[in-house]
């Protein structure tokens, strides 16, 4: 068994998000509009899987790719996996935790409400959460859509940002 804490996530949101799935990939519109906490599993670049779960408001469409996890359990097959020793490269980007944890196309779709395939709970940890502009994409990158824990040594790269507050939230 692997497991860890998530430590970065990126939101993607509806067709208005030019870098989100739902804008232009027939893949993502199909399971972005899904039932919250159903797995996307994707290849970016045709060469690494990415794990998001879908995750919106009713009548809305969105997805959260996990970025980077802090690993806590099986770390001696997450280095088997990854065929490297830096605990701190395991998980510090979305290909990487995939390959660490075994996730690939096998997963996609998985309703994550009625399966064990993939645990997702709640900690007891409350991090200061950093936001800032996504990464790696051309489209939207403006958008302060990445959310990643301050200080943490897993998070995968670009730490800049201003520490997430309440008053960030859209209004209701």
């Amino acid at each position: 068994m692997t497991a860890g804490r998530i430590v970065e996530t990126e939101a993607y949101l509806d067709a208005e998000d030019r870098a989100s799935h739902a804008a232009w990939s027939k893949r993502g519109q199909d399971v972005m509009h899904r039932a919250p906490g159903t797995v996307y599993i994707y290849r970016s670049y045709g060469m690494h899987w990415m794990f998001n779960i879908v995750a919106h408001a009713p009548g809305a469409v969105g997805a959260v790719l996990i970025r980077a996890v802090e690993p806590s359990e099986g770390i001696e097959l997450m280095q088997a996996r990854r065929k490297i020793s830096d605990v701190r490269q395991l998980c510090s980007g979305p290909g990487k935790l995939c390959q660490a944890f075994g996730i690939d196309e096998a997963m996609h779709k998985i309703d994550l409400t009625e399966s064990d395939a993939v645990g997702i709970m709640s900690t007891e940890v409350v991090p200061q959460v950093i936001v800032g502009e996504r990464i790696g994409i051309s489209r939207s990158p403006e958008l302060p859509l990445r959310f990643f824990e301050a200080g943490s040594r897993y998070v995968s790269a670009h730490r800049r940002g201003v520490p997430f507050s309440a008053e960030m939230l859209p209004s209701s």
